[in-house]
Parts: structure tokens; sequence; C-alpha cells
């Protein structure tokens, strides 16, 4: 009989996982089978294993993986930052440029240089990812299946956006 102990991984085992809302975010209930233990051992076979259903939230793109990154000027020593409505805080907030990798992208890169270039109006400069290619990517908090890869990026060039004028 397998064990459904936690695996090598530290991951248990997922009994059922189903969406029960979707809009901005999803919603799932997740069920998943954990050992039962008093003092290290189970006392009958009843309570070896026990089921503990979660709320997990994910956004709604494709991957629940996106890309953030810090824009640094090494001349000026300075940030550049968005300031952009947050809906749970119900203010207008700064932050860095953040973009969900979609299938529009063709690489974490590329979904960061698209983000710097519509968010912040910068392009260019020197790319660093701040966690290795390997890595999954952080969670956003630990009851969310979103995660980000971080990037720094030293001294970004300024877009030039042209300006339109509409006249009645």
């Amino acid at each position: 009989m397998p064990s459904h102990d936690a695996d090598s991984q530290g991951k248990f085992q997922i009994v059922k996982e189903e969406l029960c809302y979707s809009r901005y975010l999803n919603v799932y209930n997740r069920v998943i089978k954990l050992p039962r233990r008093r003092d290290g051992k189970a006392e009958a076979e009843s309570d070896v294993h026990m089921t503990v259903d979660y709320d997990i939230v994910g956004s709604r793109t494709v991957s629940f993986h996106y890309c953030t990154v810090f824009p640094f000027n090494t001349t000026m020593k300075t940030v550049t930052l968005i300031k952009e409505y947050a809906q749970g805080a119900n203010d207008f907030l700064f932050g860095v440029p953040t973009g969900g990798l979609s299938e529009k992208h063709t690489s974490l890169e590329d979904c960061i240089r698209k983000e710097l270039s519509e968010e912040a109006h910068l392009h260019e400069g020197t790319l660093i990812k701040l966690i290795p290619d390997q890595h999954p990517g952080i969670l956003e908090v630990k009851w969310c299946r979103n995660r980000f890869s971080p990037f720094l990026v030293l001294d970004p060039k300024v877009v030039m956006v042209k300006k339109t004028y509409f006249h009645e």
C-alpha cells in the first residue's frame, strides 16, 4: 500500500481539487490527505490518515506564474515604481512592474521586458534574474497557487511616449 506521508519534496497527496468560484481570481477547494499521529505513532488504522480541506486561490492565467522587476538606475541611484489601483487595499499604491506569464510570452524574460515597457515605459538595461533558472518561483502567499520570478534591471532606458491630442 503506498504511503500518504509527505513525499521527498514535502508534498501531500491531493485527494480532490475543484474550482468553486472564478472571476478575477479562481478559488479552489483542495482536499489533501495528511498522516494523523499521536505521540509519533498511529493508534489504529483509522488514525493513520485524515483529510483536510483548504481554500486555495490562484490567478486566471494559464500558468499561475508572474514576473516582477525592480528597475534601478545606477547613476542616479533611483528606483522606478508604478502607482496603480490595489483592489485589496482599495487604494492607489506604489509597486514594481509585474505581469502574468501567458501564451503570448516566449519566456520569463520576454514577459518581464513587455511588462517593463507597458507599465513603466522602460526598455533595455541589464536584466538579472534573482532566483536560479530551475526555481519554480516564489509563492505569493502560502494559500495561493500564484508564484513569481523576481528580476532586477539595471539602467533601463525611458521609452519615448508619443502624446496624442484629441480635438472636438
